[in-house]
């Protein structure tokens, strides 16, 4: 089939599919699960790639499902397709016929939108597998939120049998309308990296602060010093973020507490410029628990580090986004986010492209990720699946 007519008929079948996506993404949204508890939405997933006439495998890294379609030629390049399978620990307020039905969880990040628009991507080139050499794996991958489920399914051999060329993914982005998809080479999204500090002094009674070292008054210096890491040391072009998000301490009002404890995240995009944040909490807490007596301990974990497009595989994508969507719903200059995605596993392991897929008619997509009102348009899933679709076609017919 010829190149154009080819990517007129991806176009066709995925709007074809597009009813059946939408089912598929509202049976998820109802029925969300957590990380590593995502049994009835990996069943579910494995049993519409089944109908699918796919290769199934099941119980991946726990809750993982992978499956595999090959083309018309014995051997060739392999194309992965990342989904992930888990939901958020929200409350859905949303008023839809779809709403959550599991209390207390809710897909608030379009975690059903990315698996909705990969089972479209499969259902389509399943009906194109005698047009393209090579294969396709999909990967249904659980746990993306937390504690990150890249990595076990990396070493379950994911990328392996056959051997992944590259890795694509997308996410839902509330701030990109509807039909248009956002992508670049380089950064798109930030290492994540938490930590936790623990500040002891000298306990007592509220009405003798003389007698204490109060943790509480020293916490608080550090959390207003912190403060200044980012925005008088750090270089203003390399974007990062350091985050108090939690402060305890404290059980009565006339009591000087003898602890306080401080976690919070930092985001950047180099190694180099984590470490020198590191370097700098931990010097602030000495510097201002020495002088009143008190001692600190801090606790630094790494999670994933940033997702950075491969330029090469990227500057492909965009010709093939450009190809099946045109050159004007394509944007390839954008803010990185300082969000961070275990997409980034992927990308240090073999040559991916993570782009964002826009959501936002002016009415759906309009809360961000994370809102327990968060909804999405769902004319989204045919784009990204065409996208999807078109790149792994093109980068196997290379």
């Amino acid at each position: 089939m010829h190149v154009e007519n080819l990517t007129t008929e991806i176009s066709r079948l995925a709007h074809e599919y597009q009813a059946q996506m939408v089912t598929w993404r509202r049976y998820i949204h109802q029925h969300p699960e957590l990380g590593f508890e995502e049994h009835q939405t990996a069943a579910y997933i494995a049993s519409a790639l089944t109908e699918l006439g796919l290769e199934v495998t099941t119980g991946v890294a726990q809750t993982g499902v992978v499956a595999v379609l090959h083309g018309n030629a014995g051997s060739g390049k392999v194309v992965a397709l990342r989904a992930d399978l888990d939901a958020l620990p929200v409350t859905e307020l949303g008023d839809t016929p779809y709403k959550s039905q599991n209390p207390g969880v809710m897909h608030a990040c379009g975690h059903d939108s990315h698996m909705a628009v990969v089972l479209g991507a499969a259902a389509v080139l399943a009906k194109l597998k005698d047009k393209i050499p090579g294969s396709v794996k999909f990967i249904f991958q659980p746990a993306e939120e937390g504690p990150g489920g890249a990595e076990p399914m990396i070493e379950a051999g994911v990328l392996q049998n056959p051997s992944v060329d590259y890795v694509l993914g997308g996410h839902a982005w509330p701030d990109v309308a509807v039909g248009k998809i956002e992508v670049q080479p380089g950064p798109m999204m930030a290492a994540s990296n938490s930590w936790k500090m623990l500040i002891t002094g000298r306990g007592g009674h509220g009405a003798e602060p003389h007698r204490c070292i109060d943790a509480i008054a020293i916490a608080a210096q550090v959390v207003v010093s912190l403060q200044q890491v980012i925005s008088r040391t750090n270089d203003p072009q390399e974007p990062s973020v350091l985050s108090v998000g939690m402060f305890h301490a404290g059980t009565r009002a006339n009591i000087i507490s003898e602890t306080a404890e401080l976690s919070g995240t930092i985001r950047t995009f180099s190694d180099a410029n984590r470490m020198r944040i590191r370097k700098l909490i931990d010097e602030i807490a000495a510097g201002i628990c020495a002088p009143y007596g008190a001692s600190y301990e801090i606790e630094f974990a790494d999670s994933f580090g940033a997702t950075i497009n491969d330029d090469a595989l990227t500057a492909k994508v965009i010709r093939s986004a450009e190809k099946v969507l045109g050159e004007a719903m394509v944007s390839t200059k954008m803010k990185p986010s300082m969000a961070a995605e275990d997409f980034a596993c992927y990308a240090r392991e073999v040559p991916s492209c993570y782009l964002r897929i826009g959501i936002n008619d002016g009415t759906r997509g309009i809360y961000p990720l994370h809102h327990n009102c968060f909804d999405l348009a769902e004319e989204a899933l045919a784009t990204g699946a065409m996208v999807m679709v078109q790149a792994t076609v093109d980068l196997l017919g290379e």
